[in-house]
C-alpha cells in the first residue's frame, strides 16, 4: 500500500530523494522505477525541482574509456578517471553496469542491462555518496546513529565492535536508529550535524531524521559503562580510519582529510566501554543529555 502511495507522488521517470540534505533526481521507468521508490520510500522529497544531482539510468549497452586503466580495482568494481569524467564500471556478465560521472558530480548517466536495478539499491549510492559528500563539507562514516531528542550520538567501532548492539539496545529503549552501520555526517553553518540513510548494516532500521553532534564515541565493549577522553590525534585517526573515501583519488582522500580534521577541532571526542545491555543509555542520559 505504501508503494503506491510512492508511485501515485511520482507519475512520470523522474523520482527525488533527500538524504544527507543532498538532493537527487533519478531519471528511471519501469520495474527499476518501482524498486527505487519502494527502497527509498522513506527519503522521497517530491516537489523539488532544483536537485543537486541528476541520475539518468538506461538499460542499453556502453563502452569503456579506452587506454585507461582503473584507478582502483575491487572484486566488485573499477574506478577510472579521465580528465572530465569519472567512471565505476560493474563487470557483473550480463548484468555489467557503467557510472559515468560529469567533473562536477551534477550528471550521471548509469548504463546497464540490469532490469532488476539491485546496484542502485545499495552498492553504488554508497560508492557516489563517499565520492561527492566532502564535496557538500561531509563524510560516509563507518558508524552508527542514535537520536535521542535533538541530539544526535555517533559510535564508531570496529567489525563486531557494538555499532549494532548499540542499535538493538535503542530499539529496546524506543529510541530512533538513524543507522546502524553507515552514517552521514555534514558540516552546516559551523555546526556538524548527522543525517540518517537507508544503507543499513545488520539492523533493518533507519530513519531520514537528523541532528546535530557534539561528541563522537568510540566504542569498546566492557564489564562496566565508562567514558574515557581520547586524544585529539587518536580521534583523528580513527576518523580517518571509519570514513569511506576512495584512497587512490587523491584530491577525494585529501578533503576527507581535511573533514576529519575539523572535526577534531569542532567534535569532543571519547571511549566509551560499554555494557551491552540498556544501562548504557542510562549511563549517556545522565552525562552528555
Amino acid at each position: 500500500m505504501k508503494e503506491n502511495c510512492c508511485l501515485a507522488k511520482f507519475p512520470g521517470t523522474k523520482i527525488i530523494t533527500g538524504i544527507g540534505k543532498i538532493s537527487i533526481r533519478w531519471d528511471v521507468a519501469g520495474s527499476i522505477k518501482d524498486r527505487i521508490l519502494n527502497h527509498y520510500r522513506d527519503f522521497l522529497t517530491p516537489g523539488n525541482k532544483n536537485a543537486d544531482i541528476e541520475i539518468k539510468i538506461e538499460n542499453n549497452s556502453f563502452r569503456l574509456p579506452q587506454g585507461i586503466p582503473p584507478l582502483l580495482s575491487t572484486r566488485n568494481w573499477d574506478y577510472l578517471r579521465t580528465r572530465d569524467r569519472r567512471y565505476f564500471h560493474f563487470p557483473r556478465g550480463q548484468s555489467s553496469s557503467l557510472a559515468e560521472i560529469s567533473n562536477n558530480f551534477k550528471n550521471i548517466r548509469f548504463s546497464s542491462k540490469d532490469k532488476h536495478g539491485q546496484l542502485l539499491l545499495y552498492l553504488f549510492p554508497e560508492i557516489l555518496y563517499s565520492l561527492i559528500l566532502p564535496e557538500f563539507e561531509g563524510v560516509l562514516l563507518h558508524a552508527c546513529g542514535i537520536k535521542i531528542r535533538n541530539k544526535v550520538f555517533i559510535f564508531m567501532a570496529p567489525p563486531e565492535g557494538g555499532k549494532s548492539t548499540m542499535a538493538k539496545l535503542a530499539l529496546e529503549k524506543d529510541l530512533t536508529v538513524l543507522n546502524d552501520d553507515r552514517i552521514i555526517l555534514r558540516k552546516l553553518k559551523d555546526r556538524y550535524f548527522a543525517f540518517g540513510n537507508p544503507w543499513h548494516g545488520e539492523v533493518g532500521n533507519t530513519s531520514p531524521d537528523s541532528g546535530e553532534i557534539k561528541e563522537l564515541f568510540f566504542l569498546k565493549k566492557a564489564k562496566r559503562n565508562y567514558i574515557r577522553k581520547i586524544t585529539r590525534k587518536d580521534m583523528f585517526l580513527n576518523i580517518v580510519r571509519n570514513s569511506f573515501y576512495l584512497r587512490e583519488d587523491k584530491e577525494n582522500l585529501k578533503k576527507v582529510v581535511e573533514i576529519a580534521s575539523d572535526l577534531v577541532d569542532n567534535i569532543e571526542g571519547y571511549i566509551l566501554g560499554f555494557r551491552p545491555d540498556v544501562s548504557v543509555w542510562r549511563y549517556l542520559d545522565e552525562r552528555f543529555i
